[in-house]
């Protein structure tokens, strides 16, 4: 099981950025891995993702979410990206995106968020969201919807899995 995960690509921001972009990613795994550890710059903001540069109305999100002691939930149809989560100005965001059968040319694109959460108590306990096109992904964009920027430091790791 050790040898599944094969790192691809890794990004550790020595300035602040807008954006990050895997590219170039090979179709040659069962499912994609996006591990995040990072902060904004500036206020809040909401992290999300687009694939293959694709900024049409293809995306559609589901999540649950936590602040503490209330919880709500959510549903976005016909978006421009997907979501991830929204963290607070100054707090630390750990999480993680799984893109299943994203090689795949016959069926629309799943990722999974099962857990983000920032050192402010925000928990995003899940979020699934579907990517309307039958295209492999070759690359994934981590942008934010407030043209906010991610601090130096923030760190995204992206994995291969092989297939069981």
């Amino acid at each position: 099981m050790a040898d599944a995960y094969t790192s691809l690509a890794s990004t550790t921001l020595s300035s602040t950025a807008g954006s990050i972009t895997f590219s170039s990613i090979p179709g040659t795994y069962t499912d994609l891995l996006l591990v995040f550890r990072g902060t904004c710059h500036s206020s809040s903001m909401d992290v999300c993702y687009q694939v293959n540069g694709d900024t049409g109305g293809n995306y559609g999100s589901t999540f649950i979410l936590n602040y503490g002691t209330s919880s709500s939930s959510g549903r976005e149809t016909s978006a421009t990206q997907g979501g991830i989560a929204t963290f607070n100005d100054g707090a630390v965001g750990i999480g993680q995106l799984h893109f299943m059968n994203y090689s795949n040319t016959t069926t629309y694109k799943t990722a999974l968020s099962p857990l983000f959460g920032d050192t402010s108590y925000k928990t995003w306990s899940g979020s699934v969201t579907t990517w309307r096109s039958t295209a492999a992904i070759t690359s994934i964009a981590l942008i934010n919807l407030q043209s906010r920027l991610f601090s130096v430091g923030s760190t995204m790791t992206l994995y291969g899995i092989k297939a069981a």
